[in-house]
């Protein structure tokens, strides 16, 4: 019985460390993620060493012909006023139907 409680014990501190290790790094790449969100809204310029850092396999798909016709589309769309800039207003529409919500339960904030 002392051999199982010494196991069960350890395996549980095994697990309590590869959870805890596991927020780390999750709470890691979210501060990431900020920082070259935070990075690209002070300075556009920095979109190079931003999309260094995406996936490959992402950032080809962003460059396709086809991704980039279809978004300047849904832009066109959204941008009622065709100043080129989305207001918080003209995106509340899209980030609903990207939370799969209704628009009036987007706030600016949201936006």
């Amino acid at each position: 019985f002392v051999k199982f409680v010494v196991a069960f014990n350890w395996l549980e501190q095994q697990a309590g460390r590869q959870a805890v290790e596991e927020r780390a790094a999750e709470e890691s790449e979210k501060a990431r993620l900020h920082a070259m969100l935070d990075r690209l809204a002070r300075d556009k310029g920095a979109i190079d060493d931003t999309m260094a850092a995406v996936p490959e396999a992402l950032r080809t798909a962003l460059y396709e012909e086809e991704f980039i016709a279809v978004a300047i589309e849904e832009f066109d769309k959204l941008d009622q006023d065709h100043n080129g800039v989305l207001s918080p207003e003209e995106l509340r529409p899209a980030i609903a139907a990207l939370c799969d919500s209704q628009p009036w339960e987007v706030s600016e904030e949201h936006c």
